[in-house]
């Protein structure tokens, strides 16, 4: 929530600024619908668990319908911006994109930027209770947990279609990302006796590079004095091999025996694909 009202706060000082200085110019607005689609490697289950194993993803269906607020414009010489505020399917405006460009002409470009994305993760119990049948688990309900994928990017940018009509985009996106951290406790009791343990574990932060090229098209359909209007189309496809590792606790029975070690988890082959449609306007 912090960082949709950071995001917030940059658009209305955008707007503002625009008012008061005539060198901010071309703004657009545009609003999308679409899906993502995600695959992710599995690795073979081992007693120490592995958190992408885990992440939800729905193998005949959609994994993720999306929807998509941006705001782009251009400011000094040959300077741009775009702030994305993306919502998935608990409507949540947590996952954002913002990035900014140095366009030395119409067709090239060269920018940096920020991206965050959202994913769930389920059923990482099951490891522990697959590797201790004579317990069950006395957490409760189920939880599913949210955690984060916050990275960097530098992407080149071309436009080999420009015309006033119709234009389309190419972006390649290079950089490093991290999942977020996550801390999350399993407790569990021995059939027929008063053992207990319990496992608490923290993920670490690990930068792992990613690519993630682009395109985007735009169809204007109609223009009344200074404003136009017409239809988007963006796809993009992101990849990487990604990993989570973290340190886990084991106590059993009370807090004096604890014994703490670091888990180091496999590579996963690690992508998500986009597309999203909908309406621009440019004034």
């Amino acid at each position: 929530m912090k960082t949709t009202t950071s995001l917030l706060l940059i658009l209305f000082l955008c707007f503002r600024l625009n008012a008061q200085e005539e060198k901010f110019r071309n703004f657009e607005i545009f609003w999308t619908a679409g899906f993502a689609e995600m695959n992710i490697e599995e690795t073979p289950v081992n007693e120490n668990g592995d958190y992408l194993n885990f992440f939800n993803t729905y193998p005949d269906g959609v994994d993720l319908i999306t929807s998509k607020l941006g705001l782009s414009f251009d400011f000094l010489n040959n300077l741009s911006t775009e702030a994305i505020i993306i919502l998935t399917d608990d409507l949540s405006p947590d996952n954002f994109d913002l990035s900014f460009y140095y366009n030395p002409s119409p067709k090239i470009g060269i920018g940096v930027g920020s991206m965050l994305y959202k994913n769930w993760i389920t059923s990482a119990k099951d490891t522990y209770l697959q590797n201790q049948t004579d317990y069950h688990w006395t957490n409760g309900l189920a939880r599913d947990f949210k955690i984060y994928d916050w990275g960097f990017y530098v992407t080149p940018t071309v436009r080999p279609f420009y015309s006033n009509t119709f234009k389309a985009s190419i972006k390649f996106k290079v950089g490093l990302s991290s999942f977020s951290k996550l801390n999350s406790s399993y407790s569990f009791k021995r059939i027929n006796s008063n053992e207990r343990r319990v496992y608490t574990i923290s993920t670490l932060r690990n930068f792992q590079p990613f690519i993630n090229p682009s395109i985007q098209f735009r169809l204007k359909l109609f223009k009344i004095k200074s404003t136009s209007a017409g239809l988007i189309c963006n796809s993009a496809f992101f990849y990487g091999k990604r990993s989570i590792d973290y340190q886990r606790s084991v106590q059993i029975w009370t807090s004096d025996n604890i014994s703490t070690q670091q888990i180091k988890s496999d590579k996963h082959k690690y992508s998500r694909s986009e597309w999203d449609f909908g309406l621009y306007m440019t004034w």
